[in-house]
């Protein structure tokens, strides 16, 4: 109770404190830690949230992916981009949300290659992230994405290239426009 008020504060100043709870034995512990460090959006949150992010257990790593996207910093794309590669596809799919969150460029790659991802909702999110980040970098995967054979993921890559083609003047897209 202590970690989720410190969280409800959202005072910057409890950051340290959280860091320490984050090391903690209990899963539970370490989870509810990572949620108010997303509550606080300090940038100092973001180390001990990436060290979360190879906690044994999925749930904790998924509640510190979501802190992350919720302090949207840059700072915490390498990560993330590493934990578009987790076992776990639902892991996947917000680790795809935080970077559309933190609407960074050097995460256009990552994202681009998890539009080949295994899980649907995995692809579909990544186009989602992509449009947020409206990259033209991003032009040739969302395209191959139209093709996905799930309406989802077409639909995705499709609004993502019309937010791209929306934010880029010299730019035309094979979005679908009528």
């Amino acid at each position: 109770m202590a970690v989720w008020a410190l969280g409800e504060i959202e005072d910057a100043s409890a950051v340290p404190l959280l860091a320490t709870a984050t090391k903690d034995r209990d899963s539970r512990v370490r989870q509810q830690a990572a949620w108010a460090l997303g509550e606080i959006e300090d940038a100092q949150g973001i180390a001990p949230l990436e060290t979360l992010m190879r906690d044994p257990v999925a749930d904790v790593r998924k509640t510190a992916i979501w802190a992350l996207g919720e302090i949207e910093d840059g700072g915490a794309v390498s990560a993330l981009a590493v934990a578009l590669k987790d076992s776990d596809p639902e892991v996947r799919v917000l680790t795809a949300w935080a970077l559309g969150e933190i609407e960074d460029d050097r995460a256009v790659e990552p994202l681009v290659a998890a539009l080949k991802d295994s899980d649907e909702d995995v692809r579909a999110t990544a186009a989602w992230a992509l449009g947020e980040i409206e990259s033209p970098r991003a032009l040739d995967g969302l395209t191959a994405a139209q093709r996905d054979e799930v309406g989802s993921v077409r639909h995705a890559a499709t609004w993502a290239l019309r937010q791209i083609d929306d934010n880029n003047e010299n730019l035309t897209c094979a979005c679908g426009r009528a």
